[in-house]
């Protein structure tokens, strides 16, 4: 049989409360402590605290929260006693995790007659606060502390002397994780790729807005990569820029012509970049005076494109028109000014008489073709040549010579 029992929804046994809800404090969260108004309250059964009754339990001095089992000359039901009316009943919510820095608010409900004062530290503290006039409703504490923190509440009636320790609530704290990642990235071609290695402190877990779960993604597009790193719920965030800048198509664009003109422009087809040429220039285009090699570097961040350019202008052969041989190594040979494939000279006297021919750079004694020395007057030079640089293209120049004879 039953007997000192509280079974809601129970009937018919000697001794049952019957169909009774037993008014716990907190049921859901497992606060099994008894409500003022309780039924359970002082319905125990006291013959078996008794060192002479079968079974003795009189050895049970105390409930769960080491305070008195027996109060005012009777027992509750349950594992809790109501300590009468000396201290208020205070419960608080469940332990609470918050990310460092934060806030969190812990509710604290007094139930009695208000008002009430109600003092706390932190576990293993030495000073108190106080919350003074606190009545039947919830009242929240704001608390932000640095490190995980167990607060201690107490209740006070009369005098501190009388407070009583009543409930406890954990604060965790959580680290925040940190991230550490460029803030913009470049793809240097259309099939360029990038991988992305964020440094990650304080983590363990991850998620890109690409949908990926993983500390570390390749990117092949333009666009803006956020990612969010969490520790037990703490999260934060950070991005990265991803710029498509192709550099697959640097070239050289020209403007003038160098070996007509005496100069040129040479300039790339990439704007709003950095640039270095072979001059040591560093601007967007780049005057030339001469032929020669040219390469520039289209560069920004760390991507970059070059190009580069070869002019040869036409070889030159500079003519003379006078000629005065004193010795006998003395020759006319006009003076070349650029590498040349072959070369051919003929000489003609004022009759149109060929006096003179050489195919290769062999200047003229000022003889006959008999070997006799050549009278002095005007003579007519022809020069057929060709160039390194284009060995199918015949250049002729020619002038006049002057041949003067010492006395």
């Amino acid at each position: 049989s039953f007997s000192h029992c509280l079974v809601e929804g129970w009937g018919g046994y000697k001794g049952v409360i019957l169909d009774t809800f037993p008014m716990f404090v907190d049921t859901a969260n497992g606060n099994f402590h008894l409500l003022p108004n309780s039924p359970a309250i002082n319905v125990g059964d006291m013959r078996y605290y008794s060192p002479d009754s079968f079974p003795d339990i009189s050895w049970i001095r105390v409930d769960l929260d080491s305070l008195p089992r027996i109060c005012e000359g009777e027992v509750d039901l349950g594992c809790y006693e109501v300590q009468g009316n000396v201290y208020p009943y205070l419960f608080v919510s469940r332990n609470d995790t918050i990310c460092i820095g934060d806030t969190t608010n812990i509710p604290l409900t007094m139930i009695d007659t208000p008002p009430w004062t109600l003092i706390y530290s932190t576990s293993g503290g030495v000073s108190f606060d106080t919350i003074a006039n606190i009545r039947n409703l919830p009242y929240y504490l704001r608390v932000n502390p640095s490190f995980t923190t167990t607060y201690v509440f107490y209740s006070v009636a009369d005098s501190l002397s009388e407070a009583a320790i009543r409930d406890t609530l954990t604060v965790f704290v959580v680290q925040r994780p940190s991230i550490e990642m460029e803030d913009t990235v470049f793809l240097c071609s259309y099939s360029d790729k990038i991988d992305i290695y964020p440094e990650v402190a304080n983590a363990d877990r991850y998620l890109w807005n690409t949908g990926s779960f993983n500390k570390e993604i390749t990117i092949s597009e333009s666009g803006k990569y956020i990612l969010i790193a969490s520790n037990q719920g703490c999260s934060v965030k950070d991005s990265v820029i991803a710029v498509q800048l192709i550099f697959d198509d640097v070239h050289l664009l020209t403007s003038g012509d160098v070996c007509l003109d005496g100069f040129m422009e040479l300039k790339t087809n990439k704007k709003d970049v950095d640039y270095q040429w072979n001059t040591g220039e560093t601007t967007s285009s780049i005057q030339i005076y001469k032929d020669g090699f040219y390469k520039v570097k289209a560069f920004s961040g760390n991507c970059f494109g070059e190009d580069s350019i070869e002019i040869f202008c036409d070889c030159k052969v500079k003519m003379y028109n006078f000629f005065a041989p004193v010795n006998s190594d003395d020759v006319y040979l006009p003076q070349v000014e650029s590498a040349l494939n072959s070369f051919e000279m003929l000489i003609y006297d004022r009759w149109g008489i060929l006096v003179f021919k050489t195919d290769t750079y062999k200047g003229w004694n000022g003889n006959l073709t008999t070997g006799q020395p050549a009278n002095a007057g005007v003579y007519y030079a022809i020069v057929n040549y060709t160039c390194q640089n284009n060995t199918k293209k015949v250049l002729t120049t020619q002038s006049s010579v002057t041949l003067v004879r010492g006395k």
